[in-house]
């Protein structure tokens, strides 16, 4: 069994690792990319990290993807206001 001041150092360099590799990811992404879609691209890749720990380091590290808006289709803001259905 490891001593603890090895496992520490150990972990400590792993999660240094991972947070460079989280944060290539997202800047790659244009910022876009979330937990999720960071976790699946790290696997892809073969780093081995949780998804609660990717969750974790991205709200550490204040990263957040961005919502996909809403879209309206141009069509429906044409119709006159008796013709619209919603």
């Amino acid at each position: 069994m490891a001593p603890r001041r090895e496992t520490a150092v150990r972990t400590h360099l792993l999660r240094r690792g991972v947070d460079c590799g989280i944060r290539k990811v997202h800047a790659d992404s244009g910022g876009i990319y979330g937990s999720p879609r960071v976790h699946a691209v790290l696997k892809r890749e073969g780093t081995r990290v949780g998804r609660k720990r990717v969750e974790r380091l991205m709200r550490e590290a204040d990263l957040a993807g961005i919502s996909p808006r809403r879209r309206v289709s141009p069509a429906r803001n044409r119709r006159p206001p008796w013709l619209r259905t919603w």
